[in-house]
């Protein structure tokens, strides 16, 4: 099994720059929960719990097919940073698809009834910043995964050397 690639801090800074609305958020979303694609994409308005900076996972989406969650510790509630759920509000506020019923990162290409799909989103805007970023690794969705749960592990080890 190969060790999946993790994201230096500012590798993740020049990747989000190199991003527009919606796949900026999209991004970072996952940087900072460390969510599933398939949770990630999943998520509809009424998870996200503004008042309380959470999110409440549900459910998830695979090939158009929404399912139960990929394991049991998927349905806790996930801590949502002040600063991504400010960036989710304004998406909210110029998204057409803002009902709560609606997915949170809706396509326009089926306008509205699916979210977009993961594989396109990395073949055509992801990988590509990338590229301009100059991030030489293979960039995936556990790709941004992997970076929360290292980033958090650094943050403990610092923690703990004190």
């Amino acid at each position: 099994m190969k060790t999946p690639q993790v994201l230096e801090p500012i590798e993740i800074q020049n990747l989000l720059d190199g991003l527009e609305s919606p796949f900026r958020l999209m991004v970072l979303l996952d940087a900072t929960t460390g969510l599933h694609r398939s949770e990630l994409l999943g998520l509809k308005w009424c998870d996200i719990d503004f008042s309380n900076l959470t999110i409440n996972i549900s459910r998830s989406i695979y090939c158009r097919l929404v399912g139960k969650c990929k394991t049991q510790a998927s349905g806790k509630p996930v801590p949502l940073a002040l600063d991504v759920a400010a960036d989710l509000w304004v998406w909210r506020e110029s998204t057409r698809y803002s009902n709560l019923d609606d997915w949170v990162f809706a396509s326009p290409r089926t306008e509205g009834k699916y979210p977009y799909w993961p594989d396109r989103l990395l073949a055509k805007q992801i990988r590509p910043a990338a590229v301009r970023a100059k991030i030489k690794k293979r960039i995936g969705w556990h790709t941004f995964r992997h970076t929360k749960r290292e980033a958090q592990q650094r943050v403990v080890s610092s923690i703990s050397c004190r």
